[in-house]
């Protein structure tokens, strides 16, 4: 159940990320920061957890959990949450202080690839 909600914070508020927050920025970055850290330890947990065969039947074996989650859910998993752990950490560095446009324009680079979480939302569908 945290995981749909923690979908509908990244549904609402990815496309926001475009925008300043102003005085809301601490706020809204401790809830980031904990919403990838969720989906870090997300990571792990798929890696054990079951799931149904064609058949109907529940699949619990360790091999096959970890080998149907590698090829099918890891890498895009690993890609976003990558991703989240990147952008988060440049706009949060001063790597990218220099001139303001250059700055400017790599907040706004590092907000638009924080949309590849949506991807995560085709997961709802398993």
């Amino acid at each position: 159940i945290l995981g749909v909600f923690l979908l509908m914070w990244d549904t609402l508020t990815i496309p926001l990320q475009v925008f300043d927050f102003g005085s809301f920025y601490s706020l809204f970055r401790t809830i980031t920061m904990t919403v990838t850290i969720y989906w870090a330890m997300d990571i792990p947990l798929s890696l054990i957890l079951g799931y149904y065969t064609a058949e109907g039947l529940l699949e619990l074996r360790l091999h096959k959990t970890i080998k149907r989650y590698m090829r099918t859910w890891f890498w895009p998993d690993f890609t976003v949450l990558i991703l989240d752990f990147i952008c988060f950490f440049v706009l949060e560095s001063d790597w990218f202080e220099g001139s303001q446009q250059k700055g400017a324009m790599s907040v706004r680079l590092a907000r638009l690839m924080r949309m590849m979480r949506f991807v995560r939302l085709i997961r709802v569908r398993r």
